[in-house]
């Protein structure tokens, strides 16, 4: 069989295989390759339908099965799925009860979809992703470093894995990060504090001195 014939027949077995065998790949996988947002056990989810139906509430909290209960339709499994993949599954569900009903999911709080950042920094905590998030818009989240952090000896924790992020040079210097680190969802980077003085406790030492300098001096001008 010619070559040519041979690619233009497998590309179109391609195209011909059911969408979920084509996604399969792609699956929990966005642009970019970055881990897609799926809805999951202790997500709240904010949830609107534009239909007949007016006295729906709107928040449903995922509980730890996977699942919510939905006006009309009773239980639904929503865990692993999209957002737009909700609104698909809910709307066809309404059809045994509305006439055209649309759905909107949204993540309204997400339990996993999160980075942490923990120690010497101004705001220590979780944080919802934004995007695709770095060291530098980690740190900026958290408010930034405090005077005492070390930033040469922070740790990025992902999984099982730990690493060591200097960055010391890039945040007391041009203010940029040259290592361009992403963070995915569950990471925690921990920036420790330094084992030595602050400038500010370094002014409050040398405040100290001086004035018991003073009193040294005039103690001995009196004596």
């Amino acid at each position: 069989m010619p070559l040519k014939l041979f690619i233009a027949l497998a590309l179109s077995a391609c195209l011909l295989l059911p969408g979920g065998l084509r996604a399969a790949a792609d699956e929990g996988r966005g642009l970019g390759g970055y881990p897609r947002m799926l809805i999951g056990p202790g997500d709240l989810l904010s949830i609107t339908v534009y239909g007949e139906e007016k006295d729906m509430p709107t928040d449903y909290l995922v509980d730890s099965e996977g699942s919510i209960v939905f006006p009309l339709v009773g239980l639904f499994h929503c865990s692993g799925l999209t957002q737009a993949q909700m609104s698909k599954s809910l709307a066809k569900e309404l059809k045994a009860f509305e006439k055209r009903p649309q759905v909107t999911v949204l993540i309204k709080e997400s339990n996993a979809f999160t980075i942490s950042v923990l120690g010497s920094v101004q705001k220590p905590g979780k944080y919802p992703i934004r995007g695709v998030p770095d060291l530098l818009s980690a740190i900026s989240e958290a408010g930034g470093p405090n005077e005492d952090a070390a930033l040469g000896s922070a740790i990025l924790v992902h999984g099982k894995t730990k690493q060591r992020v200097d960055l010391s040079d890039d945040l007391q210097g041009s203010g940029t990060i040259k290592e361009h680190i992403v963070l995915y969802p569950g990471d925690v980077l921990m920036v420790p504090k330094s084992p030595w003085p602050s400038w500010g406790e370094w002014g409050i030492m040398a405040s100290i001195l001086s004035s018991t300098a003073v009193v040294i001096a005039e103690y001995r001008a009196l004596h």
